[in-house]
């Protein structure tokens, strides 16, 4: 009797400190501050750090001594992931006009791809968010492999079979008035005025509010070149890159292009207006830039009724020494 009664006391005992262990464990737990070794700013940051991050993430920013302001703003979004904090500022820092869900947002599809975020920076510049999503999602479509260039907006820009400036559309692009003949075309700000200017020359010339000069084609949108490329690959199956530019890679989706002709000429070459645009276009920045000398890809047929806005000192160079755009801009 006397052995079970020591027996029954020893388990009671030991009961009782385990019972006691688990009161004075669970009462530890919940007095820790898991952000006392972190120096939040103010208590809104320590409400939202201790909301949206677990034990470990909080380790991670107490060990790399990572401050709120790095960070809180973007916190409360689904997306937001602690680790790539830097990636959300370094775009948030090029990509100025989205919001801050939108930078996690972006930031998170970017990360989906290789090189995503280097590639997004290189183009903050000249293209939109959802234009870089594009191109990374899509790439080039009809002709896998181009490149994307870096300034789509200068006047120097070049494009040609193998460079493209995907979907994206010209910032700054108005309504021409002039040899429009009631049809609505569009151009680059700076471009058009340099246009109109070269129209109020050709009429003081040839009479008519534009010298004759009609417009047949100026902007072109890239949806639009895709139907326009879908269907010279129906009429010429052999042989339609003579005829076309891939979307994506034509001057005219540049806003700096425009197909002429003139009122009373079935050829182009017969119109005396046509003369004075070859000795003097370059004197307004514009050249022709799929001639047989001055092309921009060797497999296109010459296009005499276009021209090219390129700026006036590299037209002015490119007319003196007979160069091409691809060997003017070198």
């Amino acid at each position: 009797m006397y052995n079970k009664g020591v027996k029954a006391k020893r388990v009671l005992l030991l009961a009782s400190i385990i019972f006691i262990f688990i009161l004075c464990f669970s009462y530890m737990n919940i007095g820790f501050d898991r952000l006392s070794r972190y120096p939040y700013e103010n208590e809104n940051d320590r409400r939202l750090i201790d909301m949206y991050l677990d034990d470990s993430e909080i380790e991670y920013i107490i060990e790399y001594s990572i401050a709120p302001i790095q960070f809180i703003s973007y916190i409360e979004y689904d997306a937001f992931n602690i680790y790539h904090i830097d990636y959300y500022n370094d775009i948030s820092s090029r990509y100025w006009y989205l919001s801050n869900e939108q930078v996690v947002n972006f930031t998170e599809e970017l990360l989906q791809y290789e090189n995503g975020i280097d590639t997004a920076l290189d183009l903050a510049r000249d293209y939109y968010y959802s234009e870089v999503l594009e191109w990374l999602s899509h790439g080039d479509i009809y002709n896998p492999g181009s490149t994307i260039i870096n300034n789509p907006e200068s006047a120097r820009a070049y494009l040609d079979d193998e460079l493209t400036m995907s979907t994206r559309i010209p910032y700054d692009l108005v309504e021409l008035n002039l040899g429009t003949f009631g049809q609505s075309f569009l151009l680059k700000s700076n471009v058009a005025e340099h246009y109109e200017q070269l129209c109020a020359d050709l009429a003081n010339e040839y009479g008519g509010e534009s010298g004759g000069l009609i417009i047949e084609e100026a902007y072109v949108s890239y949806d639009e070149q895709v139907e326009l490329f879908e269907s010279m690959q129906s009429e010429h199956p052999d042989d339609y890159l003579s005829y076309v530019d891939y979307p994506g890679h034509s001057e005219h989706q540049l806003g700096l292009a425009i197909d002429i002709s003139f009122y009373g000429y079935a050829n182009i070459e017969e119109a005396p207006q046509y003369e004075w645009l070859l000795e003097h276009a370059h004197e307004y920045g514009f050249v022709q830039t799929y001639t047989a000398n001055t092309q921009v890809a060797t497999n296109k047929y010459p296009r005499l009724n276009h021209f090219r806005y390129v700026g006036i000192d590299l037209a002015n160079e490119m007319h003196s020494s007979n160069l091409s755009l691809k060997e003017a801009i070198r």
